[in-house]
């Protein structure tokens, strides 16, 4: 709902009215849609019915060309993904994969709140337009965030993370703050009334992450160690 809401701000300011009803379902059927397919590749629970639901619901909007688009894109990325436990260029590999689902999502959702023609006018708007630009790496390090906290999860079900794609639980973590640094940096956005909301979200969400990041090295200590002894 985050997502819905900071489209919603972004389209205010910018043309002195929110978003219509109509996006907004669209929006929000989409979020489920990509949550309920997550589930899927991450075998989590993934329902059927409800799938099958959102997916009518979505044809019944101006949305429907742009998710038959969105779908196919996920399960290659999803398909392709690089198993955890690696070296180095795996973590690399992982950043690569997760930035893209990122950018592929997100840019899905810009794409129908703003009714642009194509999927590819949201995905290159999240990489150009410096508020949403914002918006990609308030997304990239809530992700982090999520990673932190479900890193036992996700490695006993062999899922990859920012901090399960290494490894060694020490260098996932270093790798990972450096995510977090290049992601915590907001130099090429401008000053301005439309950007402040997004300035401040980012600064909020950065603090966030880098207090996981701190908080992940006391909670996994134990692994930090038994590594560094190694």
């Amino acid at each position: 709902m985050l997502c819905i809401a900071a489209l919603d701000t972004l389209h205010a300011l910018r043309h002195s009215k929110g978003l219509s009803g109509s996006s907004q379902t669209a929006v929000a059927a989409l979020l489920d849609l990509g949550a309920n397919a997550n589930a899927l590749f991450d075998a989590k629970g993934f329902c059927r019915d409800e799938h099958r639901a959102t997916r009518l619901l979505l044809r019944q909007t101006h949305s429907s060309r742009i998710v038959d688009e969105y779908l196919p894109r996920l399960r290659d990325l999803e398909q392709t993904r690089p198993a955890p436990g690696g070296d180095s260029r795996r973590h690399e590999a992982t950043v690569r994969y997760r930035d893209a689902v990122v950018r592929l999502s997100l840019g899905t959702a810009v794409s129908i709140a703003f009714r642009y023609p194509s999927l590819d006018d949201g995905i290159v708007a999240v990489q150009t337009d410096a508020e949403l630009v914002a918006l990609l790496r308030v997304v990239t390090l809530s992700q982090v965030v999520d990673d932190v906290f479900d890193y036992e999860a996700d490695q006993k079900m062999r899922l990859p993370s920012y901090l399960t794609a290494h490894r060694s639980v020490a260098r996932g973590l270093e790798l990972t703050r450096n995510v977090v640094g290049a992601c915590s940096s907001l130099r090429d956005l401008r000053h301005s009334r439309i950007a402040f909301p997004f300035r401040a979200g980012h600064l909020l969400t950065a603090v966030i992450a880098k207090l996981s990041i701190a908080i992940a090295g006391h909670l996994y200590r134990r692994e930090v160690v038994e590594t560094a002894k190694s």
